[in-house]
């Protein structure tokens, strides 16, 4: 990938990785770019989230290289949203935490009979358990009321950007 970024005569990129705390993206793409260290300037970034939370840094990074904001602007207007993007999430299926060793096997199945929905966030790179809530349609309405509590704690006067993204739920995202 480097090696057709030098062919286009770029001499600096940006890399936003998903959190390194959930993902061996951060490390890989930082050894990747020691490779290129005296050809390229490679700003690999952490952005300690996921899903929607880095697709809106990237949004926010194509604008300001689209401005042609200096790097050091760049950088840290990029470490104070880093700061301000939490990311929630309303879990119906625990199957993919179970196999991604963010559960155990034995929660996992005491969730299901119980039919425990956990609504999580990810902030400063963590997965974090916000809620375990009885039945999926209770814990949209707690996630809601999260939301809620969430814009409330920011105040009236703060810049947020509030996205509802599904994940082959469109129905469960409205």
């Amino acid at each position: 990938l480097f090696d057709k970024v030098l062919e286009h005569r770029v001499d600096e990129v940006f890399i936003l990785t998903i959190s390194d705390k959930i993902s061996g993206t951060f490390k890989t793409a930082q050894s990747i770019a020691k490779d290129y260290e005296d050809k390229l300037t490679i700003h690999v970034i952490d952005s300690q989230t996921s899903s929607y939370g880095l697709k809106n840094m990237v949004i926010h990074l194509l604008t300001w290289v689209d401005q042609n904001k200096a790097t050091d602007d760049i950088l840290s207007d990029m470490d104070e949203l880093i700061k301000r993007t939490i990311v929630f999430a309303a879990v119906p299926d625990l199957t993919n935490l179970k196999k991604g060793g963010r559960i155990s096997h034995i929660k996992g199945m005491i969730a299901g009979v119980l039919k425990l929905k956990p609504i999580l966030k990810v902030h400063e790179g963590y997965i974090q358990p916000v809620e375990n809530v009885r039945g999926f349609k209770r814990t949209l309405t707690n996630l809601d009321q999260h939301l809620v509590d969430y814009v409330k704690e920011l105040g009236e006067d703060s810049d947020y950007k509030i996205a509802v993204v599904h994940s082959n739920e469109p129905d469960n995202a409205s």
